[in-house]
């Protein structure tokens, strides 16, 4: 399988001027449902091709200009990714990106304070929604509660902290926001099917 990886950093592209869909909190961004992957036809895979074929020219022809385009393409690129994502799951009409807008909040939100905002309720909250709404709104595009999906954010978050860091399990814990280390290893423990330790060892071992 042959593809082509993109690589830019936050300061590049990420501008506030740019539109809320196609900025760096946009669609295809910070998203803790999935990873936003679209499938392209014939004519679709043409028009990204292309796209994709101008960026290869400006990096390989340098000039005072290059940054500004590059900036441009890239741009036009994720909007048009983000014109195919949203056709693709019939969200063009005004009622449709209303409720994208706010599925994208909440996702931004878990994002932003995961280890510090466990609840439902909390994010019920920031929303100015109940939790029994803010389930619904969620779960309507298929997603799954937004109970389910904070807290495998945050077992995601213990889990990296695990393999890739020198931290104590109760470091890990406390670091996610529980002062109690037994309840963490507990929460752990019942979503992953074994303890933080236990994780940690597998992950070592395998390494």
């Amino acid at each position: 399988m042959e593809g082509i990886l993109l690589y830019y950093s936050r300061d590049f592209y990420c501008v506030e001027i740019n539109d809320s869909e196609v900025a760096c909190h946009g669609i295809l961004y910070n998203n803790v449902y999935e990873i936003p992957s679209i499938t392209l036809n014939k004519e679709e895979s043409f028009a990204i091709q292309s796209i994709f074929h101008n960026i290869q020219f400006e990096t390989e022809h340098i000039d005072a200009a290059n940054e500004e385009m590059l900036q441009l393409l890239l741009k036009q690129l994720i909007i048009k990714g983000t014109r195919i994502w949203k056709i693709k799951h019939n969200l063009n009409d005004n009622a449709s990106n209303q409720e994208l807008d706010f599925v994208r909040k909440f996702s931004q939100f878990v994002e932003q304070n995961f280890k510090t905002l466990h609840h439902i309720s909390d994010y019920a909250e920031i929303l100015f929604v109940t939790p029994k709404h803010l389930n619904k709104k969620i779960t309507q595009f298929g997603y799954q509660a937004p109970k389910q999906i904070i807290m495998e954010r945050i077992i995601l978050e213990a889990k990296r902290l695990l393999a890739h860091s020198v931290l104590t399990v109760k470091e890990i814990g406390y670091s996610l926001g529980y002062d109690d280390d037994a309840y963490f290893v507990r929460i752990f423990t019942k979503y992953c099917g074994r303890s933080p330790l236990q994780f940690r060892k597998q992950y070592i071992a395998l390494r």
